[in-house]
């Protein structure tokens, strides 16, 4: 597998440091899921909005 077939990435965490390396990594271009480990998780994860892929 080469750098370039990575399509998809998968960020651990969505608090403050998680969602603005999930936001940088969006605005490369690539899909992105955060996990959270909890529901409780959702209210308290900061929102990004999605930038669409150059």
């Amino acid at each position: 597998m080469e750098l370039a077939d990575i399509k998809n990435v998968t960020v651990a965490g969505g608090g403050t440091q998680g969602s603005q390396i999930a936001s940088q990594i969006a605005s490369k271009g690539f899909h992105v899921t955060v996990w959270l480990r909890s529901e409780g998780s959702i209210d308290r994860a900061p929102s990004c909005s999605p930038t669409p892929p150059r």
